[in-house]
């Protein structure tokens, strides 16, 4: 799985619509391996800025890892298990696929508005007096989604040539990880130059969810391994939680 990820990051283009020849077997097997790979890597990530933490928290009295908790602490007790599950598991995984995975198969000038709304609106919120329900917008943004991935056009090559698809895959792949610089809220700016580290377990998601994507020529897969390690981790926070 390492040798394919590093292959294919030296050339997305060269992976295009390669497994659409695999069969279901086939593609399951490739899903499987690459949750593993993906938890394996995480794990040793996350012990690593563990290590770090651990160290600014004795040398500078700096714990970013615990802005972190309090965050997540904040969002699960605003929301029911149900909630927090399914806006994780499912809702978040999705969208949050559409955005970074889904220009790399489609043109479509729709979605580059949405995708655009979405960050004004998640960057300036406050700019806005929205009275508008969560679970509306997400509805609203799942139809919109759903009506491109269903109508956008089957194209048998990528939508740009070599180079510009190179870079496309590689700049959605750092965003990726780099939005998720915002989960560490306040920021810490003394030790701004280590976020990268504490994303760099989501680097490596998206590049595997962009190999998937690229490979299979759809989000249905990359959906499916992000899907399956947000339920692994809330699956441990809900039994940890039990006990």
């Amino acid at each position: 799985m390492i040798k394919n990820i590093f292959q294919f990051y030296q050339n997305p283009y060269a992976f295009f619509n390669t497994g659409n020849k695999e069969s279901l077997r086939e593609k399951v097997i490739v899903l499987k391996r690459s949750y593993l790979f993906c938890l394996g890597a995480g794990v040793l990530i996350i012990c690593m800025i563990m290590g770090v933490d651990n160290f600014l928290e004795s040398k500078f009295s700096i714990s970013i890892y615990e802005n972190l908790s309090r965050n997540r602490n904040s969002f699960w007790t605003s929301h029911s298990r149900i909630s927090s599950f399914v806006q994780m598991c499912l809702i978040a995984p999705f969208i949050e696929e559409c955005i970074f995975r889904l220009p790399l198969l489609t043109k479509s000038h729709l979605l580059k508005w949405v995708i655009s709304f979405i960050f004004i609106l998640y960057f300036f919120s406050g700019s806005f007096q929205l009275d508008v329900s969560f679970w509306w917008y997400y509805a609203v943004l799942i139809i919109i989604f759903g009506g491109i991935i269903i109508f956008k056009n089957d194209d048998p090559q990528p939508i740009f040539g070599q180079k510009k698809y190179n870079y496309l895959c590689w700049i959605l792949t750092i965003s990726f990880a780099m939005l998720h610089v915002t989960n560490f809220l306040p920021l810490q700016g003394d030790v701004f130059y280590l976020y990268p580290l504490y994303v760099l377990p989501q680097f490596v998601r998206g590049a595997v969810q962009s190999y998937l994507t690229i490979k299979y020529k759809s989000i249905l897969w990359p959906f499916f391994l992000h899907a399956c390690i947000n339920a692994t981790s809330e699956l441990s926070r809900l039994v940890t939680a039990a006990f």
